[in-house]
């Protein structure tokens, strides 16, 4: 009778996967270890499994002696090289981009069976709100909101000074390459501050930009002195055409704050 041998072979478990959900521009640290120095070790870093993000490789890096790391990462991720002997394989991730967002794997290939860890990492952009009049008269204001290149999808809503939400007249939303552009247009028949606030809760939570917003006829008063006299004059802006009534409050506006303007 022949000794039957066999070996048995099992797949490590699935590595536990670890979200992480930062803001554009911060650091990134991205946690991995094992146990004992990593130091003589290789560990690799890869993003959606054929990204190059880190190599490690017995004191060499890349841009340190060994080369491959994708450009999109190239000077923006380094290791801990002071930690390797307590097994600190992690690295960090400087001024995060939206496009780095993905599936991060660490790998330690020689090791048996082969040690894993996985971060989903999304990076979140919050651009401020661009505000401005677009159309105005005496009686009313049309504001609009601009938020260019959010990620993810926020929402967007003027307010008054009261919190207010005002009925929105116009929304437009469009996706380009991951990113949000969102414009939200108001009505206002009162003067009084207004803002356009972004909702953005796994982010930002709010980010706002706020406008003073003049609804009524303005008089400019003006002096005119000759050798003879003093003599006064009263003018009342008067746009005559939606094209120019914008220019026309906003130059009415700017001489109340700077000389001087009195309702009749």
């Amino acid at each position: 009778m022949h000794d039957l041998q066999m070996t048995l072979l099992f797949d490590p478990p699935e590595p536990t996967r670890i979200r992480m959900v930062v803001k554009e521009d911060s650091e990134v640290v991205l946690n991995c270890s094992a146990s004992g120095s990593v130091r003589d070790q290789v560990f690799d870093w890869k993003k959606d499994d054929d990204v190059e993000v880190f190599l490690y490789s017995r004191g060499s890096t890349y841009g340190s002696g060994l080369s491959g790391q994708s450009p999109q990462f190239a000077g923006r991720v380094a290791h801990f090289p002071e930690a390797l002997d307590l097994g600190n394989a992690s690295i960090r991730i400087k001024k995060a981009e939206v496009r780095d967002s993905g599936i991060y794997t660490c790998r330690f290939p020689r090791s048996s069976p082969v040690l894993r860890s996985e971060i989903s990492l999304v990076v979140g952009a919050c651009p401020e709100p661009l505000i401005r009049i677009v159309d105005g008269g005496p009686d009313r204001a049309l504001l609009q909101c601009e938020v260019k290149g959010a990620h993810t999808r926020p929402a967007v809503q003027w307010k008054d000074s009261s919190g207010g939400v005002l009925p929105a007249q116009e929304t437009k939303s469009e996706e380009r390459d991951g990113l949000f552009y969102v414009t939200v247009r108001a009505i206002v028949s009162r003067s009084g501050d207004y803002s356009c606030v972004v909702t953005q809760e796994k982010f930002c939570h709010q980010i706002s930009s706020t406008t003073f917003v003049y609804i009524g006829e303005l008089w400019i008063y003006t002096t005119q002195q000759t050798k003879d006299e003093k003599t006064s004059n009263r003018l009342k802006c008067r746009p005559v055409s939606d094209a120019d009534r914008l220019l026309l409050w906003q130059q009415a506006v700017m001489m109340l704050l700077l000389t001087g303007c009195f309702n009749d």
